[in-house]
């Protein structure tokens, strides 16, 4: 069974922030909240997580985690022996600018320069990061 540092400060905070998001969806789809009052709790969550992340000084790397602590927060492999964790939409807009990820199809794309669509499969974007497969042997 795999052991987790949950004394790792980025993974910690990706954990609060999965969960703050997560909060504010089940709020969302449970209170017969008006759409714009709706976009705009989804608007504040992400704003907050954002201030808390400046405020802690936390680096989001998504590649010093391990596949177990990628698939806590919704990443999945593209198939079942590739390489390519792809990442969930909330995960993926909380990226900074300038990280190199690899889309579906193998092209390397870089958050915000090129284009990236947001659209999801299973919850995840189109683009992830590589993480060997393990050897099972």
């Amino acid at each position: 069974m795999t052991e987790y540092n949950y004394k790792d400060a980025m993974f910690n905070f990706l954990l609060e922030s999965m969960g703050m998001i997560a909060n504010t969806t089940a709020m969302i789809a449970d209170y017969s909240w008006e759409a714009k009052f709706s976009k705009k709790q989804c608007s504040t969550v992400f704003h907050t997580v954002e201030q808390k992340r400046r405020d802690e000084k936390i680096v989001i790397d998504v590649s010093k985690l391990d596949e177990a602590q990628l698939k806590m927060l919704g990443a999945w492999r593209w198939e079942l022996d590739s390489d390519l964790m792809l990442l969930p939409l909330w995960l993926y807009l909380m990226l900074p600018n300038g990280i190199e990820l690899i889309s579906i199809t193998g092209e390397k794309k870089t958050k915000g320069k090129d284009f990236i669509g947001t659209d999801i499969r299973a919850g995840c974007v189109a683009v992830g990061i590589i993480k060997k497969v393990r050897d099972e042997k």
